[in-house]
C-alpha cells in the first residue's frame, strides 16, 4: 500500500492506483498485445533453433547450451576457421589466461579483453 509521504502527493497515489482498476491492463499493455509478443517471441525461438540445428548442431549437443546461445556464438564467432589455434580462440573471446607474477610466483588470470558478447555467451553454458 503507498503512502502520500512515500509516493510525493495524492496525485501521484492515484496515478500510480488508477492502473489498478483496469483489469487485464498492466504497464500500459493489455493482456492481448502481451501474448502477441509473446507468440512472435515463440516464432522467433522456433526460427532460431531451425537455423541454429542445421548451421551448428554439434553446439547444441553440448549441456548447457541452448539454441539462443549457439546463434550467439555463431554469429560472434563468424567462423571458427579464421582462428590459427585454440589458443588465438580463447584470446578472442577473452578465456585465455594472462600469467600474473606476484612475489616470486606465476599465477593465471582471466583477461578482460576480447569478445564480451562471446565471452558471456561461453559463461551461460556452465
Amino acid at each position: 500500500m503507498l503512502r502520500r509521504k512515500e509516493c510525493g502527493g495524492v496525485a501521484v497515489c492515484q496515478r500510480a492506483t488508477r492502473g489498478l482498476d483496469d483489469i487485464g491492463v498492466v504497464g500500459g499493455e493489455s493482456a492481448v498485445e502481451r501474448t502477441a509478443v509473446t507468440d512472435e517471441i515463440d516464432e522467433l525461438t522456433a526460427e532460431i533453433t531451425v537455423r541454429v540445428t542445421t548451421i551448428a548442431p554439434s553446439l547444441l549437443a553440448i549441456v548447457g547450451c541452448g539454441a539462443l546461445t549457439a546463434a550467439k556464438i555463431v554469429g560472434e564467432t563468424a567462423h571458427a576457421g579464421r582462428f590459427r589455434s585454440k589458443d588465438a580462440f580463447a584470446r578472442h573471446n577473452g578465456t585465455a589466461p594472462l600469467p600474473v607474477w606476484s612475489s616470486n610466483k606465476q599465477r593465471p588470470r582471466l583477461s578482460r579483453n576480447g569478445n564480451r558478447q562471446l565471452n558471456t555467451a561461453l559463461h551461460h553454458m556452465h
